[in-house]
């Protein structure tokens, strides 16, 4: 198993784990109670996810909310830094990455003028751009989960 692989911390997650992390994206700050009543699942075995989620560093703690009847909810949310994606995208003349956090969240951009015609310059291009924002302050290479690519084109097939 290679390096990067071992210490992306996604791959390895359980189905629940990665119910729970979806649900916490898509709605934000989330309690146990509200993950527990949400996913059906008992609150012991979202505590029980939650601790290993923790342990990875791929969500956190927020400040306790109250105003609530009984003890003040601790809601859960995603960290931020937890994990990246890069995605490419080019024209006739341009290239541009952009790298986003675990939040969705663009932390990094990069933009080029390209006046190569063959594959292998586009995508000498594409890996040099995507080097470059591995080096960005705003990442954590050894987080990056991986490199998408958007191609503006129109498709047939034959």
């Amino acid at each position: 198993m290679s390096e990067e692989l071992s210490n992306n911390p996604i791959s390895f997650l359980s189905r629940n784990q990665r119910s729970i992390l979806e649900l916490i994206r898509s709605r934000g700050n989330v309690s146990r109670a509200e993950l527990a009543s949400e996913l059906g699942f008992t609150p012991g075995a979202i505590t029980r996810q939650i601790q290993e989620l923790l342990a990875l560093s791929l969500v956190q703690e927020e400040e306790r909310r109250s105003g609530m009847r009984g003890q003040p909810a601790l809601p859960i949310s995603i960290k931020a830094d937890a994990a990246f994606s890069i995605g490419l995208t080019f024209s006739l003349h341009e290239i541009s990455a952009v790298a986003i956090d675990f939040r969705g969240k663009r932390v990094a951009e990069l933009t080029r003028t390209f006046s190569g015609r063959s594959a292998a310059e586009l995508t000498q291009e594409c890996g040099s751009l995507v080097k470059e924002l591995e080096r960005s302050p705003a990442l954590r290479r050894q987080r990056i989960l991986g490199v998408g690519i958007a191609v503006p084109a129109y498709f047939q097939s034959d």
